[in-house]
């Protein structure tokens, strides 16, 4: 079965931290990066991270969610990287 590849944009109020999560904690390979947004592979599809102010919406809000199709074995290795990192996970 062959995917056609996805972009998906996300906002983020601390790049700095969303770019260490997205590419040392989740391990998604860094493509290009400006000041004010950051392009990841996420599973042969585009996932980019872009500053955006925090507002008082977002603090209420659930986090943004996302899926990838992966492996069985992919899905099952991904929960278990991120609780040794520190993560949690439901």
């Amino acid at each position: 079965m062959q995917l056609s590849p996805f972009h998906l944009a996300i906002p983020v109020y601390d790049l700095a931290a969303a770019r260490h999560f997205y590419g040392s904690v989740f391990g998604l390979e860094e493509g290009r990066s400006s000041d004010h947004w950051v392009d990841f592979n996420f599973f042969g599809h585009q996932l980019v991270i872009h500053l955006a102010p925090k507002n008082a919406s977002q603090e209420a809000a659930h986090t943004n969610a996302v899926g990838g199709i992966c492996s069985y074995e992919k899905s099952e290795q991904i929960p278990v990287s991120l609780r040794v990192q520190g993560c949690r996970t439901t």
